[in-house]
């Protein structure tokens, strides 16, 4: 999971548009643009909106971008690098594990 932050808090009376890349819009105030489900809103009290991302996956990888929409556009992006993608799969069940002396 990946929390992304876009102060100030309180500011709930200024949209904010999410964005992946240069163009892909996520959401629109609190309204879903994008159709991918991994994609959600939140609220954080310290940071105030987050933008979560869950599960991350390879093609994450990129700039999210959120804009406040006031008097004078503020911009706020955060870079995504995913380094290693991993899944944790059982071990079979006809393997026995055995203690080493």
């Amino acid at each position: 999971m990946n929390l992304l932050a876009c102060p100030p808090q309180n500011s709930s009376a200024f949209v904010r548009m999410w964005l992946f890349g240069d163009r892909t819009v996520l959401f629109t105030g609190g309204v879903a643009v994008s159709r991918n489900h991994r994609f959600s809103l939140g609220v954080d009290e310290d940071v105030g909106s987050t933008l979560i991302v869950d599960p991350v996956e390879k093609e994450d990888q990129g700039r999210f971008t959120c804009k406040i929409m006031v008097e004078e556009e503020i911009n706020l992006s955060h870079v995504v690098h995913v380094v290693d993608a991993f899944a944790v799969k059982p071990v079979r069940s006809d393997v026995k594990c055995v203690e080493m002396l």
